[in-house]
């Protein structure tokens, strides 16, 4: 018997757990093609999870992915990364201007592409941005000259006192510290900002820390993807609100960003626990950014109990770090003082109520929080809002508002509350008319509740949230477990209507991994590497231009771009709800009519306007369907249906999946394996299928 024949006969299990997680890739591969009992030990989607996990540091919590590990691994050295919608205070990660020519493809946009956000007043379809060029940011700076105007200056504080020199290292790299800053794997968004954790633990944003826009030192604004200095740490998880950001980091601390980017907060984690007594052994599973606070689920060590959750205003963290540095600076004189990279803190926390049940996963949103019992129960808190009297409200300090919440959860007898027709009663849930239709009965959907449904992951933004159970459906006749056809349910909910879930149809049984809310639109990524969104456009947030037809003699986008209009509501980004909403939308409608009218007023000479301001090289590459991407068409200020968002074109000539692209080939280019939005901006993470699937 060979050598060969004698390792297949090892017990799988064996082979599995022992013999594979030994061997390099390049072993593997070859492994693979020894036998058909090798390929499929090596093909096996653990062997992946744990490679992809090791290797790449992937959080396998940041979707609910159950397969494809190996698909997404083999494009991970190479991730692409996409944004789209508003393009206020740099969200977007990229300057935009007309790229002149000889110009660096990542200093300006194509030509067409120019044309049409200025145009339409936004990024209405994914915009490639170039991340392996990001700037290090030096938070290592003196203090500099004074700015009159800095409202956050205390009335005592009579030094010259001065704001950071935004100092901004070229070539990314340099420091006091060597940082490998490896690729992204992860993306999240903040009220009007971006922000990529790498496989090696480093962060990278972009964008603005507040919808400010001024220079009054309050406010951080990165015009590209630029690499945070964490001081020589590593973070271990991410999660972003709407201004303020939360880390873990490798030695156990906590960083957070407080309304700007630079001097992080450090939390350690004895100073959060310190409000729990108990003689337990204590860790912190997860740190969750809210809209405006902070939440830490804290766990024994042991398994033992039902765990606590803590929260804390970003707020407060922020008053600490600020009365800090004016401290030391009176002490020490403005010209003599420098910005520490990081400040330690200790913020006061609130310990909420005990959880009925031992969580495993948080969820936070706009003054609420949803829960996930390990057993598969949602479990919903609305953390009261205190209103002080504006009056005392510049002398509070954060420990004062920390005992004013206590007092107000304890006055409102607040406990958590049990969404049962979130997790036990989804049937009943999906009655939908008094005639007694339920969408669970609708073919192609009958199969996902025919065993108990157990809801596994929730993810909540803003005034939403949603529950999924992706492995529901699976004894179905016709699933393909690798596709995701056939599998998955997905709950939607919001904070004032959490009773009754809304249920989507098209979200129903496809494959959906992960759900992101916006301001006021919505996205889901699919296991088969594809991104859907649904509700307001919000200036192109939805990002599914290449999904509404166009009209008949429709104009290109090729011709000069109308001058932009000062549009105040537009300007305002994500900070635009409430009351401000009808009139924000009144003028967005009145632009787009205006943008018509001009348009059928022009030549509609289209062929022609195709190769106007383009280079003849790109237009002969081009498929019709992205040629088709710049004919002027109607945006609908509201999508109730969920629609593909479209990333990439294949070129004509090119080769994929052993055939020759021709023009009138349009098939999908990448595959998106993480999305993130907020406000009115969307991003996602893809890699070009070329590179994971087999030709």
């Amino acid at each position: 018997m060979s050598k060969n024949q004698g390792a297949s006969q090892l017990p799988y299990q064996l082979v599995l757990d022992t013999i594979l997680p030994l061997l390099d890739i390049q072993t593997l591969i070859r492994l693979r093609a020894v036998s058909h009992a090798f390929k499929e030990a090596v093909d096996d989607n653990v062997v992946w999870r744990r490679r992809i996990r090791s290797d790449f540091r992937f959080p396998l919590q940041s979707s609910a992915r159950t397969t494809g590990w190996k698909t997404i691994y083999r494009g991970l050295a190479n991730p692409e990364l996409y944004t789209w919608g508003e393009e206020s205070h740099y969200r977007l990660g990229v300057e935009i201007r007309k790229r002149q020519p000889n110009q660096d493809e990542s200093e300006a946009l194509e030509g067409s592409d120019f044309n049409l956000i200025k145009r339409y007043r936004s990024a209405p379809f994914p915009l490639s941005i170039k991340w392996r060029n990001a700037d290090l940011y030096d938070s290592n700076a003196r203090v500099t000259e004074c700015h009159q105007f800095d409202s956050e200056r205390p009335p005592n504080f009579e030094i010259r006192q001065g704001i950071p020199l935004r100092r901004i290292l070229p070539n990314g790299r340099e420091s006091k510290h060597s940082i490998d800053v490896g690729v992204p794997v992860e993306i999240h968004a903040g009220g009007w900002s971006f922000f990529l954790m790498t496989n090696k633990g480093q962060i990278i944003t972009w964008g603005s820390s507040t919808g400010n826009g001024d220079s009054s030192g309050t406010e951080e604004m990165f015009q590209k993807p630029t690499l945070l200095d964490l001081n020589g740490r590593q973070a271990t998880s991410l999660s972003v609100g709407r201004q303020h950001a939360v880390a873990q980091m490798d030695d156990g601390s906590i960083f957070e960003w407080s309304n700007r980017w630079d001097r992080p907060a450090v939390h350690f984690q004895s100073s959060i626990l310190k409000e729990i007594q108990t003689k337990e052994e204590l860790h912190i599973d997860q740190v969750e950014a809210g809209w405006n606070f902070s939440a830490a689920l804290v766990n024994s060590d042991h398994g033992e109990g039902v765990g606590n959750v803590l929260i804390w205003e970003s707020r407060w963290t922020y008053d600490l770090q600020r009365a800090m540095w004016y401290e030391r600076a009176i002490q020490e004189g403005a010209d003599s003082s420098t910005i520490e990279p990081t400040w330690q803190v200790a913020v006061p926390t609130v310990l909420l109520p005990v959880p009925p049940k031992r969580f495993t996963r948080i969820a936070a949103g706009d003054r609420f929080i949803i829960a996930l019992s390990d057993d598969g129960l949602v479990y919903y808190l609305e953390i009261p809002e205190i209103r002080q009297d504006l009056r005392t409200q510049a002398s509070d300090t954060p420990q004062a508002s920390a005992d004013r919440l206590r007092k107000e959860l304890d006055r409102r007898y607040t406990q958590w509350k049990k969404l049962s027709s979130f997790c036990e009663n989804v049937r009943q849930a999906g009655q939908e008319s008094e005639d007694g239709e339920n969408v669970w009965d609708r073919p192609g959907l009958n199969h996902l509740l025919s065993s108990n449904v157990r809801i596994t992951h929730i993810s909540a933004q803003f005034k939403n949230f949603a529950v999924y159970a992706p492995e529901a459906g699976k004894e179905g006749r016709d699933v393909d477990v690798q596709s995701g056809k056939g599998l998955g349910i997905v709950l939607l909910g919001s904070n004032d209507a959490h009773l009754r879930p809304k249920i989507i149809p098209e979200l129903q049984g496809v494959g959906v991994i992960k759900i992101v809310q916006g301001d006021w639109h919505s996205g889901a990524l699919l296991l088969d590497g594809s991104v859907r969104t649904w509700g307001s456009q919000s200036n192109g947030a939805l990002g599914t231009w290449d999904s509404i037809p166009t009209v008949e003699g429709a104009q290109s986008v090729f011709s000069a771009p109308q001058p932009p209009t000062n549009d105040f509501f537009s300007n305002m980004g994500g900070l635009v709800t409430g009351i401000f909403r009808p009139a924000m939308q009144a003028r967005q409608q009145a632009h787009i009519r205006m943008q018509q009218e001009q348009a059928e007023a022009q030549s509609k000479q289209q062929s022609g306007e195709h190769q106007q301001g383009e280079s003849s090289s790109r237009s002969n590459n081009m498929v019709k369907a992205e040629k088709d991407r710049y004919l002027l068409r109607n945006l609908p200020d509201q999508q109730p249906e969920p629609k593909a968002v479209r990333f990439g074109f294949p070129k004509v000539g090119e080769m994929r999946n052993g055939k020759r692209i021709e023009e009138s080939d349009s098939m999908e280019t990448k595959y998106a394996f993480d999305i993130a939005f907020a406000g009115w901006h969307s991003g996602a993470l893809a890699v070009d299928r070329a590179l994971i699937f087999d030709s």
